[in-house]
């Protein structure tokens, strides 16, 4: 006797996708949020991950610099790694929570460099990378120049 139920059909899970968020002051920054979003999406690794970018003034970096690195004068950029095993809030079940990445752009602008570098940057060091010596900063270099490399040529 046959039966009268539809063949099952397997549905398939949309592939989780690395996430970056954004957050400007005051509607700021508009050409500077659009060119780190394009970078970080294409630089994040396959395993989908999640990051959060600050676009902050250089005051506020000059204190954050103060804050955490003991540092009184701005900088670039600063990442935080987050350390917590526990869920964050609206990201979504399998996607890993890797950080914080904050940059001043008014300072970026200031040394002549694109902040798709400086994005980068905070990434591999949300990833691992370190400049803590020479072997280090030239692996990081190394890393950041092929990643840009190959972002520029797609």
């Amino acid at each position: 006797m046959r039966s009268l139920r539809p063949p099952a059909t397997r549905t398939k899970k949309p592939a989780l996708r690395s996430a970056v968020s954004i957050f400007t002051p005051r509607s700021r920054w508009h050409a500077e949020s659009r060119a780190v979003s394009r970078v970080l999406h294409r630089a994040l690794p396959r395993a989908p991950r999640a990051v959060e970018v600050h676009l902050i003034t250089a005051g506020a970096m000059r204190e954050l610099n103060r804050r955490w690195r003991g540092t009184d004068a701005p900088t670039t950029v600063l990442s935080f790694e987050s350390r917590s095993v526990f869920p964050r809030p609206g990201v979504p079940r399998g996607i890993r929570y890797i950080g914080e990445i904050y940059l001043a752009p008014a300072i970026i602008k200031t040394r002549g460099e694109g902040i798709e570098r400086y994005a980068l940057h905070g990434l591999l060091h949300l990833l691992g990378y370190t400049h803590a010596g020479k072997r280090d900063t030239m692996k990081m270099e190394a890393k950041e120049r092929e990643i840009l490399s190959k972002i520029s040529n797609t």
